[in-house]
């Protein structure tokens, strides 16, 4: 999966378990591929919001499993292919893509716990699988601000895995700003491409066929997302099916 040069790379840099583990939770998204949904008993022909809810969120998760996939390939490709620039970006996408999936089971948890009603739970999931900054239409709303999905994951974070931790830093965040850093052409974003020769007051430029040490780093922040990803998915799914109606799950 990962090239020859990108395993001497994890191996130089003592960190080839991450590969393993971004393998492996690539590999985890193939148990929860459904190949076709249709409708139960209960669902034809219903128009309830209530009652149709547990169908639509089926599908947005299912969409949100097929992007995680896509994105986590899509950057191992461009890695293996030293165009380290793309690969990040995919990375990047892919914060963003566990965030959503993160706010949606903190409404869901909200909603079950009787924190909140179902209506604005509801106008939550049409948010976040429907908005659009973009469409001039009044039936299209406002998405969820993408860092209310960041901040979202470290609530999560906080709550099952740094519980007895504090304070807590929001160390999800911190990782996803960084990356939005090195995907803008500042600071961090033009710290490669070049290399200081201190003794000759010189700059080398580089070719883009390659990859530093820094770049290789930030793509191993997908690591931190693959691995949410897939326990959020998880909690997501299992609440699903306990509390709501499902549509009929087709596998071939």
């Amino acid at each position: 999966m990962f090239s020859e040069n990108v395993i001497a790379i994890a191996k130089r840099l003592g960190k080839i378990d991450r590969l393993n583990e971004i393998e492996k939770f690539l590999k985890e998204h193939e148990q929860f591929y459904i190949y076709k949904t249709s409708l139960s008993e209960k669902l034809v022909d219903c128009t309830e919001a209530k009652i149709i809810f547990g169908n639509n969120a089926i599908r947005f998760i299912q969409l949100l499993l097929y992007r995680s996939k896509s994105l986590i390939e899509g950057s191992i490709h461009a890695l293996n292919n030293n165009s380290s620039l793309s690969s990040i970006l995919s990375v990047r996408a892919h914060f963003e893509t566990t965030g959503s999936m993160a706010y949606l089971l903190k409404k869901l948890s909200s909603y079950y716990d009787g924190n909140i009603n179902f209506e604005k739970l509801n106008e939550d999931l049409i948010r976040l699988s429907l908005g659009s900054t973009t469409i001039d239409n009044p039936l299209v709303p406002n998405p969820i601000q993408v860092l209310n999905l960041i901040d979202a994951t470290d609530e999560y974070l906080k709550k099952k895995v740094f519980k007895n931790i504090a304070p807590y830093d929001k160390k999800f965040r911190v990782f996803y700003e960084d990356l939005c850093d090195f995907c803008h052409p500042n600071f961090q974003g033009i710290a490669s491409g070049s290399e200081i020769i201190k003794e000759e007051r010189a700059i080398i430029f580089s070719k883009t066929n390659r990859i530093s040490d820094i770049e290789f780093i930030f793509f191993l922040r997908l690591n931190v997302s693959a691995v949410l990803f897939i326990n959020l998915y998880k909690e997501v799914l299992k609440l699903l099916k306990e509390k709501e109606i499902m549509p009929i799950f087709h596998n071939s």
